[in-house]
């Protein structure tokens, strides 16, 4: 419906956000986002990543970013920067 047209407008304009964000931004309460989302993951339109929220189209596109700035070295995770070293 219109709320769910809603919802994912504003996760694509605010990816990562949470359903509590979501809640907060339209005034809702939670279990009407919760089943909103719930649908649009069913559809295959919002991914979920913890209790981040993304379009899935644009899910491929986070995870590269979040790759790029973060190497995994087993249980933590240390920040690298993006930028080169110009004297390299």
């Amino acid at each position: 419906g219109s709320f769910q047209k809603a919802v994912f407008n504003y996760i694509k304009e605010h990816p990562r956000c949470t359903q509590a964000s979501v809640a907060d931004a339209y005034h809702k309460h939670r279990s009407q986002v919760s089943e909103a989302v719930s649908k649009l993951v069913e559809k295959r339109f919002v991914s979920r990543t913890g209790n981040k929220l993304v379009v899935a189209v644009l899910y491929k596109e986070v995870i590269k970013r979040e790759r790029e700035r973060h190497v995994d070295f087993g249980k933590g995770k240390i920040k690298v920067t993006a930028e080169r070293d110009p004297a390299k």
